[in-house]
């Protein structure tokens, strides 16, 4: 495989360089962006990938040693053993996880986040994750073509239960948009969400009467605590079911008696419905 690298940018609070790859008919082109301010390492890529029976991965050969690996899934994480011990183990060469896996003993780790690849595989002290395929059966045009997509590696002190792998991950998928000459909005917020290790999912009106639903989960496998406000007066909130039915109210608390505490077990989903006045 032929390569070319340069530095792209040497600014206060970034570096990129760029690596160029050509690999039989397909091209890689790579931006490796290094943060002052954060200890992420994007990998923004682009690829015209033109090969047949090949899989494409990127690997990263840690010095971390632990017998399981953390995998996101929706409302919370799965682990499973690095090893291959056994021949259910062999099986299990890719696991599917979401926008991260982690690699962590008790005082340090890695995390490979991605923005749209899913497919990972962390065996020992390596954390693999494929990019692109290239079968012919049953699409013989199956990934074919130019691609674009950026995959991040986080270093972190702690297990995954106290870094900031989540919070890097969501800033992946989700990156501040930049508008020229914009001013600040001054539109109210409908909440806002005060405490650690919980996350709104889901913000919508109600579907069979007035009102707004907040969907939240725990996602750290903690026990925790937040507060629940909004920019508009609360008149009434409960705790509801899936199916938006009612199962018990809220407490207000606070000096104007606009805060609700909720309480959360260890990946516990809760859903609230809103009354909002404006």
């Amino acid at each position: 495989m032929d390569r070319e690298a340069r530095v792209t940018e040497l600014g206060a609070l970034r570096m990129k360089l760029e690596f160029v790859y050509h690999f039989h008919r397909s091209s890689i082109r790579q931006e490796m962006v290094l943060y002052r301010d954060c200890a992420r390492i994007d990998f923004c890529t682009r690829v015209d990938w033109r090969e047949e029976h090949k899989l494409l991965k990127t690997a990263f050969y840690t010095d971390v040693r632990a017998v399981k690996a953390a995998y996101d899934i929706q409302f919370g994480y799965i682990e499973r053993p690095t090893h291959r011990n056994t021949s259910w183990d062999q099986a299990k060469f890719e696991v599917c996880g979401h926008k991260w896996a982690d690699l962590s003993e008790s005082g340090y780790g890695v995390s490979l986040l991605n923005d749209s690849k899913y497919g990972y595989n962390i065996e020992g002290s390596a954390v693999k994750l494929s990019l692109l395929r290239s079968p012919k059966a049953p699409d013989p045009q199956a990934d074919m073509g130019e691609h674009t997509f950026t995959y991040a590696l986080y270093p972190h002190a702690g297990s995954i239960t106290a870094c900031g792998t989540v919070e890097e991950a969501e800033k992946l998928n989700l990156p501040v948009t930049v508008f020229a000459d914009a001013k600040p909005a001054q539109e109210k917020k409908i909440v806002r969400l005060a405490g650690k290790s919980v996350k709104i999912d889901a913000v919508k009106e109600a579907e069979a009467a007035d009102g707004i639903i907040v969907r939240l989960h725990e996602y750290r496998g903690a026990r925790t605590s937040v507060q629940l406000s909004s920019d508009y007066r609360i008149d009434d909130a409960n705790i509801v079911n899936l199916l938006e039915e009612t199962m018990e109210p809220c407490t207000f608390v606070g000096e104007d008696g606009q805060k609700i505490t909720l309480s959360f077990r260890p990946f516990e989903i809760k859903t609230v419905k809103l009354s909002l006045k404006s």
